[in-house]
């Protein structure tokens, strides 16, 4: 059991890494490719909002994974 356990811990730890990496290409690809600044109040936030989703995705993982 206790390998089943250590499987899951990394699984959770890669899983969250690579979300934290994602975190970081999406706000470079939103600042530099979409202008995510200069888009209307509405826009801007569905964009943000869903960039926050996904570092709090992330973060639970690693911290499933910790």
């Amino acid at each position: 059991m206790r390998a089943d356990g250590v499987r899951w811990r990394n699984c959770h730890l890669i899983i969250g890494g690579l979300g934290l990496l994602l975190f970081m290409l999406q706000g470079q690809y939103m600042t530099r490719i979409l202008g995510v600044a200069a888009l209307p109040d509405a826009a801007r936030m569905m964009y943000r909002s869903a960039h926050i989703y996904l570092l709090s995705a992330s973060v639970a993982n690693v911290v499933a994974g910790y």
